[in-house]
């Protein structure tokens, strides 16, 4: 996905991502913003990646490629690894800034995802 892919109200917001799936894991890159104006996307992309990936065990994000993630892009994030876990599954975070680290652990997602 590309900004192109995006609404045009949010189409200043660099923003992609990469779907890798693979059998029992989905791997996901994120680079750009994940705020207000993206997340709701991101969400919805995500969960529809999951669906057709037949539930995977593992949903694995990278966000090593995010310039910056605000408490809806956290939200979004907190959804999915809500869901992974109902399913008693995990949602593995990798590469995530020290901003990111800190947000995560003032929304409680750093104790229901796994940060790499």
């Amino acid at each position: 996905m590309s900004p192109d892919d995006l609404p045009e109200a949010t189409a200043f917001a660099p923003f992609s991502v990469e779907l890798s799936p693979q059998p029992g894991r989905l791997a996901v890159a994120v680079h750009g913003e994940l705020d207000l104006a993206t997340a709701p996307f991101f969400e919805a992309m995500l969960n529809a990646a999951i669906n057709a990936s037949d539930r995977p065990d593992v949903v694995e994000i990278d966000l090593g490629g995010l310039d910056f993630v605000d408490v809806a892009g956290s939200r979004a994030l907190h959804s999915v690894a809500v869901r992974q876990m109902s399913r008693s599954h995990a949602l593995r975070l990798r590469g995530p800034s020290r901003q990111a680290r800190r947000l995560f652990a003032i929304t409680g997602l750093d104790a229901i995802a796994e940060l790499c």
